[in-house]
């Protein structure tokens, strides 16, 4: 066995295991909830029986957000994309994942108004701007990568060891862009800006510095610093 081919199946084995923590057991999906599922020409949404207003309502969003999304990135899929709506906790927010083919989950609790997702038109429609930005862009493959996927199936997708500033980065300014809202537009993210611009901080070295956005930010913005900062650098670049 040549050390290419080791490597693409280590490669392989790693993304299997990914992929079973990310979208698996990890969700805590209740198995009872009587599950129902339909499909449009880009997707196939399964969701509790008791969400099946909110199943119509995002099936709507999803095809408008294709339309302009599959453009803006330049990728169409070729296949449909899985989505599942969840609402077994209330936590706002969506995971994505290409690996496996596995596709979005979407929570379907709104978020705290104070926080940084708090200012939205609607907050479904954003969510699904911002979690298909992901899928659309995390999906793709090129070169040896698209050779490799078509021996060892969906499993290797380059994209998703970007640096968290460019993935949350790109999702932001989608949702800036192809929402009435979005963060970019968010009165938190202006505060962050002129209270750096008032205390002279930004454009220092010391503020959010390049260095410290490719992993956990232990100071403020914390968490945050990843989507605020990335989304800066993503407009500026766009």
């Amino acid at each position: 066995m040549s050390h290419r081919a080791a490597i693409l199946i280590l490669f392989s084995l790693f993304f299997c295991d990914v992929a079973h923590a990310f979208l698996g057991d990890a969700l805590f999906l209740p198995p009872h909830a009587g599950y129902q599922q339909s499909e449009t020409e880009h997707f196939v949404i399964v969701y509790p029986s008791v969400y099946a207003t909110e199943a119509r309502e995002a099936a709507r969003f999803l095809e408008d957000a294709h339309a302009v999304l599959s453009q803006a990135f330049r990728y169409q899929p070729g296949h449909k994309c899985r989505i599942i709506l969840a609402d077994n906790n209330d936590f706002a927010n969506g995971v994505t994942s290409a690996v496996g083919l596995q596709g979005i989950v979407l929570y379907l609790a709104a978020p705290d108004p104070y926080s940084s997702i708090g200012e939205y038109d609607h907050w479904l429609r954003s969510l699904i701007v911002h979690e298909y930005s992901h899928y659309l862009t995390l999906e793709q493959t090129h070169g040896v990568f698209e050779f490799a996927r078509y021996l060892f199936g969906n499993l290797l997708f380059p994209n998703h060891l970007w640096p968290t500033w460019i993935a949350e980065g790109m999702a932001v300014w989608a949702e800036s862009v192809y929402t009435k809202q979005g963060r970019g537009h968010g009165t938190y993210y202006t505060t962050l800006t002129r209270d750096a611009v008032a205390r002279g901080r930004l454009g220092r070295s010391g503020f959010l510095p390049f260095s410290s956005l490719t992993g956990p930010y232990p100071d403020f913005p914390f968490g945050e610093a990843h989507y605020f900062a990335g989304y800066a650098m993503i407009d500026e670049l766009v």
